[in-house]
């Protein structure tokens, strides 16, 4: 089945690795620190997103049950969007044609107990996505962490989400750290957080020609 994916993506560093991967070092702890205080201060403008119910969309997108805030990046996140050396970087794992989707990335914050995102594929203008986690308020939790499904690439969501612990593979994205991912081929989740949780992370988002074909 992996032989859908477009040669680009297929042969990618990334597509090698499962369709992601965690790195260190992504930001270094003075960008981080900036960053976390502009994610602080453009709190006051988050959009509470609640869907109790996922939607019928089986391949990508839709509307997946979720609860967390989110607001939009202020210029400290838009430089690290638009970073050439970032950009570079990224191309080197994912494709030559990768592009920033548009001039502003979000800043998510999983703050209430239970908050959390449902198995889902990235819509068409986010094919790979990079996350950094800022902060987190209680970093020995077990909960709020990522769910992916590497093995499960071209299963129906609604198969995924009958069947969630098969072929379910779980990571804790710690602060400092990011991950970079095919969001639009790799379905995905955030497991609930717990009480006294609070997690706020950076998410840029990435087209790649021939993904939204």
């Amino acid at each position: 089945m992996i032989q859908q994916l477009p040669t680009m993506v297929r042969e990618s560093p990334l597509m090698r690795n499962g369709g992601f991967e965690v790195f260190e070092g992504f930001l270094d702890r003075r960008w981080r620190r900036v960053m976390l205080d502009e994610a602080i201060a453009v709190s006051a403008s988050a959009v509470l997103s609640n869907v109790g119910d996922s939607d019928e969309e089986e391949v990508r997108g839709g509307s997946p049950a979720r609860r967390f805030s989110s607001a939009s990046g202020g210029p400290a996140q838009q430089a690290l969007y638009q970073s050439g050396e970032i950009l570079e970087f990224l191309r080197s794992i994912t494709g030559p044609s990768l592009i920033p989707t548009g001039g502003l990335g979000t800043y998510t914050y999983y703050a209430r107990t239970g908050d959390y995102l449902s198995i889902h594929r990235d819509i068409i203008s986010c094919d790979v996505a990079v996350i950094t986690c800022l902060h987190d308020k209680k970093e020995t939790a077990e909960r709020g962490g990522m769910c992916l499904y590497p093995n499960r690439l071209f299963d129906p969501l609604s198969d995924i989400r009958a069947t969630p612990d098969t072929g379910a593979f779980r990571l804790r994205l710690l602060p400092g750290q990011t991950i970079v991912m095919f969001g639009g081929i790799v379905p995905h989740a955030i497991i609930p957080v717990e009480r006294g949780q609070a997690r706020v992370v950076s998410v840029l988002c990435y087209q790649l020609d021939g993904m939204g074909e």
